[in-house]
């Protein structure tokens, strides 16, 4: 050890070099995320391939009406580094380049992109407001039968308001036909 020098810990070289390590920290990270991805990809397409062995060998034995369906439903988390408009706009996108059918389906709770390849489906799903922004554009009366006082007296017509919303999508999903 003798002629060695040794460097202070401080200074401007030291914290660049930690966020160096940092970086490095985050780029294995995102790596072995990938990796994992891939493993589970794969798993599930040879469990695909094992599905499809199944229905050709065996398609007498099977019902008239089958159909193979998978889903994913996303959610924002605190820590996820993707939200699910991101990820719904990369799946749509990586779509695009497919023989697969696209198809937007919505209703006031829920997103779905469904994608459709022949007889299988594919839909990702998340909550409407985590994919799209609704902005309120009015208002319009509506009318419904209640009991108005004591829960024995007759149905009456009521008018009430709500508010008349227009949902605004990732451009790539607005793009995609209803």
């Amino acid at each position: 050890m003798a002629g060695r020098q040794v460097m202070p810990v401080s200074g401007t070289w030291h914290v660049m070099y930690l966020t160096s390590l940092s970086l490095l920290e985050s780029d294995k990270q995102q790596r072995w995320e990938n990796k994992v991805k891939q493993l589970k990809a794969d798993e599930m397409a040879g469990g695909f391939r094992d599905l499809a062995n199944f229905l050709e060998d065996n398609a007498t034995f099977l019902p008239d009406d089958i159909s193979v369906d998978v889903s994913s439903w996303l959610y924002q988390r605190y820590n996820q580094e993707i939200t699910p408009k991101e990820q719904v706009a990369l799946v749509a996108r990586a779509a695009f380049g497919t023989e697969a059918k696209i198809a937007k389906e919505y209703n006031d709770f829920s997103f779905k992109l469904r994608l459709t390849f022949g007889p299988v489906g594919y839909t990702v799903s998340s909550r409407r407001e985590e994919v799209c922004t609704a902005t309120v554009t009015g208002t319009e009366n509506y009318e419904v039968e209640e009991r108005v006082g004591e829960d024995d007296r007759p149905l009456e017509t009521v008018t009430k308001t709500r508010d008349v919303v227009e949902w605004k999508c990732d451009p790539i999903l607005d793009r995609l036909v209803d």
